[in-house]
């Protein structure tokens, strides 16, 4: 799958972070999961990729919905990032991202 150069920087980003923090596995499996739940809802889908949401909106709803889920610190932090800078609608370039750096080695 292709993805964009800004999919690229946020999945090399917390590639990184995770890899530094000993946590890669543990947030891309909690990313993929996300993923699946994220494309398999089409209400959820559609307000991630909505532009008439506001950035603000997303991340009260993220946090909330993330809030009791158990993730890593740096999962969350990470949606909520995304949710702040209104780029939830590239939530699956950047697991695409994620998954061609973990295959490559990085």
């Amino acid at each position: 799958m292709r993805f964009s150069g800004l999919a690229e920087r946020y999945a090399r980003a917390l590639f990184e972070l995770s890899d530094d923090q000993k946590q890669k596995d543990r947030v891309f499996s909690e990313l993929r999961a996300l993923e699946d739940v994220f494309t398999n809802d089409s209400g959820v889908a559609e307000f991630m990729r909505s532009p008439l949401v506001k950035a603000s909106d997303k991340e009260a709803a993220m946090t909330q919905a993330l809030n009791d889920v158990g993730l890593a610190p740096d999962t969350k932090a990470f949606i909520q990032l995304l949710a702040h800078k209104n780029r939830l609608g590239i939530f699956s370039e950047i697991v695409s991202a994620m998954q061609t750096l973990s295959d490559l080695g990085h």
